[in-house]
Parts: C-alpha cells; structure tokens; sequence
C-alpha cells in the first residue's frame, strides 16, 4: 500500500438546495414551505472525501462548532474515511450555511458567525503537524509523501482563516510538500484583485494553479493581455492559447482550466487544458459527455483526479491527469450532493474502458452524445471548408448554359490555380456538371460548392454529391441548419447589418453580401468595426471585378464571389448557338490568361 497521503484546509458549511422547480420560489405557499437537498459542503472537504472513496489516505483540517451540527460533519467525515485528528471544536459559535438560489443564479452565504470565520491566529501548530508526518514515516523529509490542497474560498473568509491558511503553505514549502491550488474566486467574499495579492506570494511553489473560464478572463485582464472578444465559444483554440500567456506571465508552474458547454438537452461536455513549460495540453479530442445530476461538487472532484494521477500514481503525462480528472468530475455529477461517491473498482473500470476516446458516461445520454458528436464533426467540416474559402480568397462562380464546356472549364480552372469553385444550381444539367466535378477534381486541389439555392428542397439532389458548400442570393427559411446537417457549409446571402447579424444567429459562419454592387468596401469596413458586426466572415459578390477585388479583401471581406472574368462566356452559350464558336474563341484567345493572372494575383495576396 502506498504510504503517500493527502492533506487539505478548509471550511465545511451545510448547504439547502430546492428539489424542484416549485421548491424555487415558494413565497406563495402557507408557512413559505419547500422540499430542499440538505447535504455538507466544502471545497476542500470535498476533495478529501473523493480521494478517500478512492482508496487515498486523505486528512481535513478546519473548525467546527460544538454540538450537534458540528456532530453531524465530523461523523460523515469519519463515515467517508477522511482523518480529522486536527479538526478543532469551538463552543459558542455556528456552522456556515449556503442556500442554492437557481433563480437569481446564485449563492446565498450565512458565515459571519461560524466556528470557522472566529478561528484564532496559529490555532493550528503547523510545525508540529508537519513534523509529526515525518516522525511517523520516518524520512527526512515528507515532500515525497505528502500533497496539500488549498483554494481561493478559505483566505476570503477573514483574516485570521488568510493567516493560518498562508502559514500552513509556508510550513509546506519549507519541507518540499506539493500544492495545489483551485483559485475558486467568489464575488460575494471580496474582489479578484485582494485574492490574487493573497495567492500572489505563493505561486511559484505550486505544482498547479486550477481556474474558471471566468477567472482565466479576469486574470488575464488583470495582467493586460489581450483576451478573446465576448462571445468567443469555449472551443475556440484562442483560450489554450491565452492560459498559455498567462502561465508565462505569472510564472506558475502549471495552469488548468476546465472547460464545460451544456447543450438544451441537458447533455454536458467537458474537457480540460493545462499550460506549463513544455506547452500546452488539452482533452478537448477525448471528451466526457454526461448529463449532471447536481450541479455541485465537479470542480472538487476534478481536482481529485489530478492529484490522484499525478501525486498517488506518479505520473508525469498531463493529458493522464487532465483526462482522469474530466473523468472523475463527471462521475462524481452522476449522484447528488458535493461530495464524490466514486470508488476505484469502478473509477479504474471507466479509464481502463476508454483510452484514446471520448466518454460517455450515462447510457441515457448515448443517442444525444452521438448526436452531439455527429454534430462536432460536422462543425469540424464546415470550419475546415470556412479555412479554405478564406485561404482562397476568390469563389469563381461557375453559371452555364453549355454543361459540357463547364465540366472542361471546371477542370480547367483548377489547372490555372482555382481552390474553390462553385456550380449554380440554376446552371443547365446542374447535378450532371456538379457530380462530374467532384469525381474528376482533386479534394486536395479544390473544393466544390453550389450556389443559388432558393429552397432548400434543392438540397436534396446535391447532399450526396460530395460538395462542401452552398451560396444562395437570399436566406431561405431552414437553409442554415439543413446545410450543417449534412456538414455542408452554408452561405446565405443577406445586405443590412440586421440581415448579416441575423445569419450568424441562424448558425451561419459565413454570409454573402449580396448584391456587392450597390455597396461599397468602405462601408463594409465601418459595418465590421461595430462591436461583435467584427466576427463576421463576409463574403462580397456582384460586381466584383480583379481591380475592386483587392480593395473588398483589405476592407475586411474574407473572400469575393467572381463570375465571367474567371469563367468565361463560352459556358453561357448552349450548343448549337451561332455566337458558341466567337465565345470559345475568346476565351482562348485572351480570356483564359486573364483568369490565369487573376488567380495569381488571389493566390499572391497575404
């Protein structure tokens, strides 16, 4: 058996929770009567606990009123395996006591008075608590054996609890002990800034600094870097890159964030990423996907799995850690209360059952969570389509009369250099052209799309074409989702800020202006100064020619939409027409080393 072990320092509270949704807001009800979760809470207890259930040896220094309420924390402690040889009792005093409100979306905190906020200055003897681990084990030193875990909600509480809290990180660092810290800033105990002037002296002692999405934003704001605009998903990669400034910035040794995005069904999905000297690591490709019973208790839990990996099993891997924390964050949501009930045997079963892969936890949630992936992936694709239209910089677009010279100019094209291409589906014989495209065009050389899409019951011919985009000169009702449905790309059209704006609430992650024409670059560039009008991925068309093209490019269009000065007005004459030959003749007398030179032109622009 190992002869590492766990210790941590904190405040346990009694924490009320309403069972449901008329427990919320029961003002309305004789005697204001409602059904509430009682169970205790406590950041750092919670991790004790986890890492107990995990077989861990596991001790919890706070304090405690005496009398019944304080009875009641020291005997589950004691049921859950957790050591509290150092727990101190004080006559006289409360115990904390925090009310879940869903409908304010916050908490409601009752500790002015507690055993804990009236703890006195050095009540904890930490030389001799130290010293009495390395009496036991017989070692000059405990740093091999012991990890200590402390958070941002103990130093909050007062000044005295700030006190005893920083002498008990001192006393670690002098004998090599290992710490951990959840900053787990809260607003209603005084502001981010007291905090980290708190955590500020000890950080470069811990092996790991844990944050929020939001304390990642504020810290990061409050060493004046740059943070992604609001509204940026948590999937985007500026965050790992950001947690990376920051860890650099503040010289930690380890920086962690977790991630979470809930879906309207309920379903959660959550990975998360660390930032230290040799990069930047993330589970982001092997996710958890549960739906959480209780909201409380993840973030404890996950903090459990990192030091379980890294501390009891040594291991050096950060996605290991990263990976089994995730995994038992979610596990310990699938019961109610904070505290973990997960035990090793079924902990060991999850890790062993899915290496490499992302998890589901809850069968229940199996149909939403490949739901859910098929979605990822096809967001995937249309975002690697979106890099390419933007890496092209120009859509010709190919509107015909003539099928069979189209088929040829198509190919033709891509010889001169075209990367994207899109068919009007409005072109004689459209399938035809569109589906003898794509089998005779590279995927590597150029994507092909459609265009002008008036119904998106005209989806249904080409959804199995292999096409990778669709334009339309408007927005028709539903086009957005059926597009992303079959991983197609979808572009509507639309004029107005209102009208732009409108297509990425629709889901769409580019819009054409339509038509360019009666428009011009300069307003486009003020349109995208305006707020978050800036993340749109704009794509003019209409009137575009080789000498405006540029101009569209560098007032913030990601791509323009370009007829017959690429395509040629061959593909506009059926067979059979006597004007058929003079436009052929045109095209290769002049009109293909125009294109030729147009799509350098495109393919030199940075």
């Amino acid at each position: 058996m190992s002869d590492k072990k766990f210790i941590t320092f904190g405040e346990a509270m009694l924490r009320f929770a309403p069972l449901s949704e008329e427990d919320i807001d029961s003002s309305h009800v004789p005697s204001g009567k409602a059904n509430v979760l009682r169970t205790i809470g406590g950041d750092e207890l919670n991790v004790a606990i986890a890492l107990s259930k995990l077989g861990r040896v596991s001790e919890w220094f706070s304090v405690l009123p005496t009398g019944a309420l304080g009875d009641h924390v020291v005997k589950n402690s004691e049921w859950n395996k957790v050591q509290i040889n150092n727990v101190i009792r004080v006559d006289n005093a409360d115990i904390g006591i925090f009310t879940v409100m869903p409908k304010e979306k916050t908490v409601h905190y009752q500790r002015g008075y507690s055993a804990w906020a009236l703890q006195s200055k050095d009540c904890f003897k930490w030389n001799s608590i130290f010293g009495a681990y390395e009496e036991k084990d017989s070692v000059s030193s405990s740093a091999k054996h012991l990890w200590m875990h402390v958070t941002g909600i103990s130093p909050m509480t007062g000044e005295k609890p700030a006190y005893n809290w920083s002498k008990g990180i001192e006393e670690a660092v002098k004998r090599g002990v290992s710490i951990s810290m959840d900053f787990n800033h809260r607003k209603q105990l005084g502001t981010l800034e007291k905090l980290w002037d708190i955590t500020k002296p000890h950080l470069k002692h811990l092996d790991i600094l844990i944050l929020s999405l939001v304390s990642l934003v504020e810290l990061s704001q409050l060493h004046q870097l740059e943070v992604p605009p609001s509204g940026t998903g948590e999937e985007d990669p500026a965050w790992p890159k950001l947690l990376q400034q920051l860890q650099h910035k503040i010289g930690v040794n380890r920086l962690a964030c977790c991630f979470k995005i809930r879906y309207p069904s309920g379903l959660q999905k959550r990975w998360s990423v660390i930032a230290d000297n040799e990069g930047v690591h993330s589970t982001i490709d092997t996710p958890v996907y549960h739906t959480p019973k209780d909201e409380c208790g993840g973030g404890s839990a996950w903090a459990a799995g990192y030091i379980d990996t890294r501390h009891f099993k040594s291991s050096k891997d950060p996605k290991e850690a990263l990976r089994n924390a995730d995994l038992l964050a979610s596990l310990c949501q699938e019961s109610f209360g904070d505290h973990s009930v997960v035990e090793r045997s079924e902990y060991e079963a999850w890790i062993a059952a899915s290496k490499g892969k992302p998890i589901v936890i809850d069968p229940k949630s199996e149909n939403l969570a490949l739901e859910t992936l098929k979605k990822q992936s096809n967001n995937d694709l249309l975002l690697e389509t979106l890099k390419k239209v933007k890496e092209a910089k120009v859509i010709p677009i190919l509107r015909a009369k003539n099928p069979d010279i189209a088929i040829k100019r198509g190919i033709e094209l891509v010889d001169l250099g075209c990367k994207i291409l899109e068919v009007t589906l409005d072109t004689t014989d459209a399938i035809r052209v569109i589906t003898e495209l794509v089998k005779a065009i590279p995927k590597d050389k150029c994507v092909i799309g459609i265009g002008t899409v008036m119904d998106i019951k005209q989806l249904e011919g080409v959804v199995n074409t292999g096409v990778k985009f669709a334009l339309s000169p408007i927005n028709p009702k539903g086009f957005v989702e059926e597009c992303h449905k079959h991983g197609i790309l979808a572009i509507p059209a639309a004029f107005s800020p209102q009208e732009l704006w409108e297509t990425r609430v629709q889901g769409a992650h580019a819009v054409k202006l339509f038509p360019a024409q009666l428009t011009t670059p300069e307003t486009l560039k003020a349109v995208l100064e305006i707020g978050d009008l800036s993340k749109l991925n704009i794509i003019p068309s209409g009137g575009i020619t080789p000498q405006n093209a540029p101009q569209w490019l560098a007032c913030g269009a990601v791509a323009v939409g370009m007829g017959s000065k690429l395509t040629g007005d061959d593909i506009k004459v059926p067979s059979g027409d006597s004007k058929l030959q003079a436009a052929i003749d045109s095209w290769n007398n002049g009109g293909r080393d125009v294109a030729k030179k147009i799509f350098d032109m495109f393919n030199n622009l940075k």
